[in-house]
């Protein structure tokens, strides 16, 4: 569509139409209706200023950094601001990618950045959350060594799965051939709009655990609910009821 602007009043408006068409065929539904809505009211903002997508990035990693020195406490408060805190950087995060498709700054460079901050910032909720359970008042002795060793595994078993996975291009999990009665191959491809590159591991989870034979509902669900937005905000509702 095009739009002709006759008056310098046509201009906001317009912003805002622009602003409307920067998701992503990947959002989940937290993110179209919690993420985004936050995203581009800064997004807005931001693109008026002279910070380069990539700068934003950048910047934008100090709020999960906050987070994990409240999580780190070990309290009520500092779980819950700390869920928060990486509630906020869950939706934030969308402010790059929109300034970069609003000024035409898109780059790989500047996605593989995004990609790895991503994945630091989810390596540090869990490592963070482990020991401040560790600090909590009312844990036992023994759950004192359990929490950190807990969360140190899982941060080590989703960077490793990740970069072990992510090695192989995602079209080429998304055409693996399979047997001639797989659903598999005919569910990712009508699915393959919704799926990100770095979800190699939720492809090769849907091709390997049988999800599929309890039906492409099943599995929608699955790949809906694994999503790093909707467990961000799970895990925020977790903490602030305590």
């Amino acid at each position: 569509e095009w739009y002709y602007l006759n008056e310098r009043s046509d201009i906001r408006a317009t912003e805002k139409h622009l602003l409307s068409a920067t998701g992503k065929s990947q959002d989940g539904v937290i993110s179209r209706y919690v993420n985004r809505p936050l995203s581009r009211l800064i997004s807005g903002w931001l693109v008026h200023t002279s910070l380069r997508p990539s700068q934003v990035t950048l910047i934008l990693m100090v709020i999960p950094l906050i987070g994990s020195l409240f999580l780190l406490r070990g309290d009520y408060l500092g779980f819950a601001l700390g869920a928060i805190l990486f509630q906020l950087h869950s939706a934030l995060d969308g402010c790059d990618g929109e300034i970069a498709r609003l000024k035409y700054e898109e780059s790989a460079p500047g996605r593989k950045l995004d990609g790895l901050c991503d994945r630091l910032s989810t390596l540090l909720y869990a490592v963070s959350i482990g020991i401040g359970l560790s600090r909590h008042p009312g844990v036992g002795e023994v759950m004192r060594w359990v929490y950190p060793v807990e969360g140190i595994l899982a941060a080590l078993l989703i960077g490793v799965s990740e970069t072990w996975l992510t090695r192989v291009p995602l079209d080429e999990y998304v055409n693996a051939p399979t047997g001639p009665s797989d659903v598999y191959p005919e569910f990712v491809k009508e699915q393959r709009p919704r799926f990100n590159e770095g979800d190699q591991l939720k492809l090769w989870a849907l091709r390997n655990s049988g999800l599929l034979l309890l039906g492409k509902g099943a599995a929608s669900l699955f790949a809906e609910v694994t999503k790093r937005d909707v467990f961000n905000f799970g895990f925020m509702l977790l903490a602030l009821c305590g």
